[in-house]
């Protein structure tokens, strides 16, 4: 690839995380259907495991990650498991972007909720939703691209650990990982990682070989 300035452009940007997708998450999914849903797939299977100790905004994320798995196997068939409140949250927000103006206000609207308040019985508890986890569940491939990975050191949704483990996992399948650990929470720690991966990327575009810290502890 040509050598590029810094920082990328919007389309090397969008072109990196296309290769993300392609080369870390894609390779476990068989079913063409699961690429619809992918990126909301990342992690849940963790979030599902341990979603009794999951603070609200983790328990949200079951009830979003629950829509995008029903779209990539609809024979999981979600719609048997939404009382009143979650088939008229379905029908409202199937189509919603997330950053836009209804997307925003829907989001706010369900903020403070779960997925126990739109459900008669939760789908993610159930064999055949846990047997569909299971499969998403990153770290069964090594990724084929090397990876910049970091993580909040008091990240209160996704916790250190779950993205530690998986550091070391894709780290004993022979990847190139590149591991950070920043200081602050969810958010901040999403700010945070702006700069350094962006920074990564650039060097990528630059034709600079990625260089891992896996021996690192």
């Amino acid at each position: 690839m040509a050598k590029t300035a810094f920082p990328p452009d919007d389309e090397q940007l969008w072109w990196s995380v296309r290769e993300t997708v392609r080369s870390v998450l894609l390779p476990q999914l068989a079913d063409p259907w699961a690429r619809v849903a992918a990126a909301q797939l990342v992690g849940l299977a963790d979030w599902a495991r341990t979603r009794g100790e999951d603070p609200w905004p983790a328990r949200l994320d079951e009830l979003r990650a629950a829509l995008g798995l029903d779209a990539a196997y609809p024979e999981l068939d979600l719609e048997t498991y939404l009382n009143a409140r979650g088939q008229e949250l379905v029908a409202t927000s199937q189509d919603l972007c997330l950053v836009s103006v209804d997307g925003f206000g829907t989001l706010i609207d369900v903020a403070f909720t779960h997925i126990d308040d739109y459900v008669t019985t939760n789908p993610l508890d159930t064999p055949a939703w846990r047997a569909r986890l299971n499969e998403t569940r990153l770290g069964r491939v090594r990724p084929s691209a090397p990876v910049f990975q970091y993580h909040a050191l008091v990240d209160e949704i996704v916790p250190l650990g779950q993205a530690a483990a998986l550091r070391r996992t894709w780290c004993n399948r022979g990847a190139t990982v590149a591991w950070t650990v920043l200081p602050g929470e969810h958010a901040l720690g999403l700010v945070e990682g702006q700069a350094p991966a962006i920074g990564w990327m650039a060097a990528r575009f630059a034709g600079i070989p990625a260089i891992g810290n896996c021996l690192a502890p």
